[in-house]
């Protein structure tokens, strides 16, 4: 991430790094991210098991619509 103040779009590696790195999860306003259920998984720290039972309440939980 290059500029931490712009927009992004973050697949993929990108969520895989910030799942590692944690603190940058307050540099993700202004951003689209687009994980598949293990990327969520990851990022909230659940196992995959509860991403799938609960994938409209975690949408609603961490999603917003700018």
């Amino acid at each position: 991430m290059l500029k931490l103040d712009t927009r992004k779009i973050i697949d993929a590696d990108g969520l895989n790094f910030i799942s590692k790195n944690r603190s940058l999860l307050k540099y993700l306003k202004n951003s689209v991210i687009t994980p598949h259920e293990m990327e969520m998984s990851r990022l909230i720290q659940e196992d995959l098991d509860y991403v799938k039972a609960n994938r409209l309440s975690i949408a609603k939980k961490i999603c917003f619509i700018v």
